[in-house]
């Protein structure tokens, strides 16, 4: 998409920037989508987290990879539990799209792509959650909803496999690429506790919100089972781990 600002409006570093610029405008509006589920209080929280984020701001500043997963990954949460809400076409295709340009984005949007797949199996196929069961229904149901899905994937991969128009000699999935790449990385020769302080450094106070969240969630699954949280929250511990 900047190969083709640039090609418009010319190569300079406030073009470069635009598009990261707008993806981070927008993952913070975006984590107020999940009002319904988490409450206007933890949804601001939210927000005001990722607004003040030294990381996040790094990346929404620069053309770099990771400046636009996240904002998939929220766009894929809110439009998936919109349609479980209602089976409607509007947020299937926002989930269709969202889900099928994660693997040309970045190793974030993979991980959460791979997330949403793990918790409809542990929905639809385990628990048995109605809204589940009611939304698959429906989009078996209607050829429309399918078909149309179908064909917004296949563009979306055939974006990503001719990189975006720039370069027939460039193909690849750059996301899933990133992905993998993070588990061949060498470890370094630095100590242990050099990782810890780095991680602390930069966004403690999302970290240990973060931490706090998941065990409050984790304890409540481990007296009362999974029924003893929403299926948001169910959302969110498959999404951390």
């Amino acid at each position: 998409m900047t190969s083709y600002l640039f090609r418009i409006f010319g190569e300079s570093e406030a073009v470069a920037r635009l598009l990261p610029a707008l993806a981070g405008v927008a993952l913070v509006a975006a984590l107020l989508t999940a009002r319904p589920y988490l409450g206007r209080t933890a949804a601001l929280i939210a927000a005001l987290f990722v607004a003040v984020s030294p990381l996040f701001i790094v990346v929404s500043r620069s053309a770099v990879p990771f400046s636009t997963g996240s904002l998939l990954a929220m766009i894929m949460a809110a439009s998936l539990f919109a349609y479980l809400r209602e089976p409607r076409p509007g947020p299937l295709f926002a989930f269709i799209a969202a889900t099928a340009l994660a693997p040309l984005t970045d190793a974030v949007a993979v991980s959460a792509g791979l997330a949403v797949l793990a918790y409809l199996a542990l929905e639809a196929g385990i628990l048995g959650n109605r809204d589940a069961g009611r939304a698959w229904a429906a989009f078996r149901s209607s050829p429309l909803q399918w078909g149309s899905s179908f064909l917004v994937a296949a563009a979306a991969v055939e974006l990503g496999l001719t990189h975006f128009g720039t370069s027939v000699d460039k193909t690849g999935l750059p996301g899933l690429r990133q992905w993998a790449e993070m588990f061949d990385a060498r470890r370094d020769d630095r100590a242990p506790e050099y990782h810890m302080a780095l991680l602390t450094a930069y966004d403690w106070p999302i970290l240990a919100a973060g931490v706090g969240g998941f065990v409050t969630l984790a304890v409540r699954v481990a007296q009362g089972g999974t029924g003893a949280v929403t299926p948001f929250q169910r959302w969110l511990l498959v999404w951390t781990v």
